[in-house]
């Protein structure tokens, strides 16, 4: 004959001290029932390698073991009272990482149905077998009953996201389930790659390949700024963000300060980190996206353009080109030194002419007078040429 628990649910009870109350269905492998008369529950918490007693569980009054299956099978409350000064030692041990597993060692004291004068103590286990079994609570039901026993207040923040098949961030819901998951197995640096697997899911809808030129800010820009109407809406939008992004990036690319260790994640970054993500994509979700995928990445980069400082200062010629016209004419004043030599034609004719006699012919002087123009028909020692006597 064995006798089995099998474990349902947990739940706190607020007092004057915490309880914890359990719910088991109880059932035997043997043929005949078996009439449980008293209880006898102890039960240990296991924190990672810690281990605390916590103490006896309560049980009321008789209770049998049917056989697996059967329509008569009932659930039973054990409840197991803990004090503040052990949930306090429970926490430090926690530390905000995972739940926490109870130990049950539990003993029934009663006798076979067909068989009611001899009394059996015979010990309860698992399916599995062995003595004391243990029911683990996941971080998120420990969480809860820790809000039911009013130990510590938990924010609950309702995100809503929507079910559109054809909204571009639909993928990102299976990886805010991803990094829900990893958050009650305090998994942070997991959580922070799944968050910024999840944001990514907007580049992968726009077919952008992300770069230090082309960031997530500006592809943000780019969707809300037609949007918005407005670009400097889009571009504090975009900042905001792509700095949401950038730290969920410390948790795959585990980058490195100065003193070259990797950047510490813990888990409040992984709780922060989650619920940003969560609020950027049911902030995202609002805004018409469903066409964002056949915009392709021609007004990207063009916006990628405007925006960095490289191709910026490559354009500033074009808006400053009705000024550079204005530098020669504010420099009009200093280049009339010409002048003089346009009025120079009679001394600049027998300067010309030197060394070849009055009878020159006039062809040949006219070829040599626009010859040496630039000198200003001058001699030498910057006076003007005398003809030769």
């Amino acid at each position: 004959m064995a006798l089995h628990a099998h474990f349902d649910q947990a739940s706190g009870l607020p007092g004057p001290q915490p309880f914890v109350a359990f719910r088991f269905v109880l059932y035997t492998d043997d043929p005949q029932p078996f009439d449980g008369l008293s209880h006898q529950v102890l039960v240990h918490a296991m924190i990672n390698t810690s281990t605390v007693p916590i103490g006896p569980a309560y049980l009321p009054g008789a209770h049998g073991f049917e056989r697996s299956g059967s329509v008569s099978a009932k659930p039973v409350l054990l409840v197991l009272p803990i004090d503040f000064a052990t949930l306090r030692w429970i926490e430090e041990q926690r530390g905000g990482h995972g739940g926490v597993t109870f130990y049950f060692d539990w003993n029934v004291l009663g006798h076979p149905e067909a068989q009611s004068q001899a009394l059996t103590n015979a010990p309860v286990t698992l399916a599995i077998g062995g003595t004391p079994f243990p029911v683990n609570l996941p971080q998120e039901v420990w969480l809860q009953i820790l809000q039911d026993v009013r130990y510590r207040e938990v924010a609950i923040v309702e995100i809503p996201l929507i079910e559109d098949a054809e909204n571009p961030l639909a993928r990102s819901h299976e990886h805010l389930e991803t990094a829900r998951e990893r958050l009650y197995r305090a998994d942070d640096r997991g959580v922070l790659v799944a968050c910024g697997e999840a944001l990514d899911v907007l580049a992968n809808a726009r077919r952008v390949k992300l770069s230090k030129e082309y960031g997530y800010e500006h592809l943000i820009q780019d969707i809300a700024a037609p949007i918005f109407d407005s670009d400097r809406k889009a571009e504090r939008l975009g900042k905001v963000l792509s700095g949401v992004r950038q730290m969920c990036l410390s948790g795959k690319h585990d980058e490195a300060t100065f003193e070259g260790r990797p950047i510490p994640v813990d888990h409040n970054d992984a709780m922060l980190a989650f619920l940003m993500t969560s609020a950027a994509i049911s902030y995202l979700e609002q805004l018409p996206l469903q066409d964002i995928g056949r915009l392709g990445t021609a007004g990207s980069r063009a916006r990628s353009r405007r925006r960095t400082r490289g191709p910026r200062s490559e354009g500033a010629p074009s808006t400053q080109a009705p000024v550079m016209p204005a530098a020669p004419a504010a420099q009009a004043p200093a280049t009339p030194p010409p002048v003089p030599a346009a009025v120079e034609p009679s001394s600049a004719a027998p300067s010309e002419g030197r060394g070849q006699g009055d009878g020159a012919p006039k062809p040949a002087r006219r070829r040599r007078r626009r010859t040496p123009r630039r000198d200003g028909a001058s001699g030498a020692d910057g006076s003007p040429s005398q003809p030769p006597e």
